[in-house]
């Protein structure tokens, strides 16, 4: 396909990008433009750039291959913060410390993000019309959740100074969750 960055605008060029994708029943992986790979906010990134774009390539996928993918990428990063927890955890029980606090707070962050992506990746699944693993993902999406009211009890042990408390739930039952929802992923 070709475009005319004066005529076409970052909207009009993905609408006709993901009607052809979706004549062949996929959607689109990632964005390559100018060699440089784009996997999230594709359409705002290519609106920024369009005048100066020479070439857009779409790497496209079915949304099984494409969920099946992000549900990897989720496991690698869920497996990062669960072997990081005990370090946070030491750090609550020994008086945390600002670094300690904007690490902790990185990892709150990363959770909320990670969550938004399940929820993604739960939706996707549905779509691709997948019985199986749309019932095996949406049982990771209800112990995923679990950590929601953990971290509401996180907060009131920390607005109470409960440390060691607040280091105990971090390293333990927020670590097992995450272990149990890394597990969960393995086998969808």
């Amino acid at each position: 396909m070709t475009f005319d960055p004066q005529k076409d605008k970052a909207p009009d060029i993905f609408k006709a990008i993901l009607w052809e994708l979706q004549k062949k029943n996929r959607v689109i992986g990632s964005v390559v433009v100018d060699g440089q790979e784009v996997f999230n906010h594709q359409e705002e990134y290519v609106g920024q750039r369009l005048e100066d774009i020479k070439e857009i390539v779409v790497k496209s996928g079915t949304r099984e291959e494409l969920a099946r993918e992000n549900m990897d990428l989720i496991a690698h990063h869920l497996e990062g913060i669960s072997a990081h927890l005990p370090v946070i955890g030491r750090d609550f029980r020994g008086g945390i410390t600002q670094e300690g606090w904007a690490d902790f707070e990185g990892v709150v962050n990363s959770l909320i993000f990670i969550e938004k992506a399940i929820i993604d990746i739960f939706e996707m699944v549905k779509k691709a019309d997948k019985k199986v693993m749309t019932e095996k993902w949406g049982e990771v999406v209800k112990e995923y959740q679990k950590l929601n009211p953990l971290l509401k009890d996180l907060e009131e042990l920390l607005d109470y100074n409960r440390f060691e408390e607040s280091g105990n739930l971090v390293d333990q039952k927020m670590k097992e969750i995450l272990d149990h929802v890394i597990r969960m992923i393995d086998r969808v």
